[in-house]
């Protein structure tokens, strides 16, 4: 594994014109929004606590955590200090994203590889302007469950491949020992759960659309 880099829609006629889709403001405005909200979403913190207690709007924190609008460093303070991290790491790390060609490419070596203790960790190759898909690859150490009970998440659709090792998957009531080489695919409204009861660890590469407002620079949880 590469070393981190640390509803209801209103028709319209067919033909009408349509908005442009909303672009991030830069590269470096995309990642700090992905890792504020992958901190928010590993707390289990809603966009209200966190946008009340840092004295900005619900609308203004969902923006920034979808590169969507740049943040004054006043406001990055009062979020990391919620968040129990410090602006100037995400600072710091941001000057390193390992992209180019204005987030079209994301090169090896600069992933941003996230770390979820007995859960494992999972590296986002998503370049940072892919709009409506994303790609991750996941560990997921021996022992390491989803828990108890079943969840759903909040992408679209989701197909993946396991590298290596096995997993034991129940897709909505079915339950599957995966092998290496072996697909799978759910939506995220598909009832889920996983355990790796192996004694090696499990490497998948999951790639999936993502969803409404979450439909720009957003992970969701693996």
């Amino acid at each position: 594994m590469p070393k981190p880099a640390v509803t209801h829609l209103k028709s319209t006629p067919e033909c009408a014109p349509q908005p442009a889709p909303r672009r991030s403001k830069s590269v470096v405005d995309l990642w700090i929004g992905q890792q504020l909200r992958h901190l928010r979403q590993a707390r289990g913190k809603s966009l209200a606590e966190i946008a009340t207690a840092s004295g900005i709007s619900i609308a203004l924190l969902s923006q920034i955590e979808r590169g969507l609008k740049s943040i004054s460093v006043s406001t990055l303070n009062a979020i990391a200090i919620e968040l129990g991290v410090t602006a100037q790491m995400l600072l710091r790390e941001s000057a390193e994203v390992g992209s180019e060609a204005n987030g079209h490419v994301a090169r090896a070596g600069g992933h941003v590889v996230q770390y979820f203790g007995v859960l494992g960790s999972r590296e986002i190759l998503t370049p940072p302007q892919a709009r409506n898909l994303g790609l991750r690859r996941c560990a997921l150490p021996p022992g390491s469950t989803s828990g108890d009970g079943t969840y759903v998440s909040e992408e679209g659709e989701v197909v993946g491949v396991v590298l290596e090792g096995s997993l034991e998957v129940s897709i909505d009531g079915h339950v599957v020992l995966l092998q290496a080489g072996d697909s799978f695919t759910f939506t995220g409204a598909t009832p889920l759960s996983w355990r790796n009861s192996s004694s090696r660890t499990t490497e998948l590469m999951i790639a999936f659309t993502r969803t409404g407002d979450d439909a720009v620079g957003h992970e969701a949880e693996p």
